[in-house]
């Protein structure tokens, strides 16, 4: 006990400093009953308490593990046969900015009682990007100009199509115009505070003048509503509706909307014939086939639905597309 608390003083000088850090191997800690199969009933004892403890401390996650359930086998048979999970890889939040994705793998055991671990890193994946609304564009005086200008562009076609089109052209005009804004707020972050550092520095020396002060308080008031949009930025990629708005742009909240870009990806398959592919056609294939053999027996019924030529009046369009009124809201 005292050897195994003595490691973790030693590991924790490591994770001291602000860098990637990975941890792998043989930590010999069962810390729940899913994690051993066989022998005593299993109880949290002081050495899994001293583990979990220095992962938390540490910002330390395991990795998420495929193949065999469990990394230790006692090499018996029958009621004497015991599985544990001993073997884990740990990996922190900043390796985790860089890594974005990774997975372990258990390898086959042949000459040891343990299964070999594997840490695989894989490169994020390219998809067709998809463009959504930014909740930080609604701040910008600027947005509400480009989107009236390109909403009220003429459009041909139905009153669904060209709802759609306005849509999509008004959100397509957005993201072109704000495609540089996100990179924009780190710099004009860092611009504004070196500013104001500057004036500061300046009035520790002397009295500032009155123009010196009110750019001092000009930029004050900008870097605050600067790091509100940088932290409004951060809030929808982490999905955390429970976020404070005192959590301005916060390491975690990056961490939080890496961690769903990891939990989002599908590092393995099984098949209903049981076989495990890490394949990506196969993958793709499996949901694919899915899907289609659930579905292929429903048919959707159209019966009793408008025709597009039956619309609404000119003065049912003037009132719908009219504001809102107080009472009305």
């Amino acid at each position: 006990m005292q050897e195994r608390r003595k490691l973790w003083i030693d590991l924790e000088k490591h994770c001291a400093g602000n860098l990637p850090m990975v941890v792998g191997g043989d930590f010999n800690c069962v810390m729940s009953q899913t994690e051993k199969r066989g022998g005593k009933r299993f109880i949290l004892s002081r050495g899994s308490m001293d583990f979990n403890n220095f992962m938390i401390q540490n910002d330390l996650h395991e990795v998420k593990a495929m193949g065999p359930k469990f990394s230790w086998c006692n090499n018996k048979t029958g009621n004497a046969l015991i599985l544990e999970k001993l073997d884990r890889c740990l990996i922190n939040s900043c390796a985790l900015d860089i890594i974005h994705v990774a997975v372990v793998k258990h390898l086959s055991r042949v000459a040891s009682d343990h299964y070999l671990i594997l840490l695989e890193i894989f490169k994020p994946l390219e998809f067709n990007r998809v463009i959504r609304y930014e909740e930080v564009w609604a701040s910008y005086y600027g947005a509400t100009a480009l989107v009236r200008n390109v909403w009220f562009r003429k459009c041909r076609g139905d009153p669904a199509s060209v709802l759609n089109l306005k849509f999509k052209r008004t959100l397509k005009a957005l993201y072109y115009w704000s495609k540089a804004k996100f990179k924009d707020l780190n710099v004009l972050r860092d611009k504004i505070k070196s500013k104001i550092l500057e004036i500061q520095l300046e009035e520790s020396e002397g009295d500032l003048s009155l123009d010196k002060l009110q750019v001092l308080r000009f930029k004050i008031n900008e870097l605050n509503v600067t790091l509100a949009r940088l932290n409004t930025w951060w809030r929808q990629r982490a999905k955390a509706k429970w976020m404070d708005e005192g959590d301005y742009n916060s390491s975690f909240f990056h961490a939080f909307a890496n961690a769903r870009r990891c939990s989002n990806w599908t590092s393995h398959i099984k098949a209903v014939d049981g076989t495990i592919s890490e394949e990506e056609e196969v993958i793709q294939k499996t949901f694919s086939d899915f899907f289609r053999l659930k579905w292929q027996h429903r048919s959707c019924s159209l019966k009793g639905w408008p025709t597009p030529v039956n619309t609404i009046g000119m003065m049912d369009q003037n009132m719908l597309d009219a504001e809102f009124s107080r009472e009305e809201l």
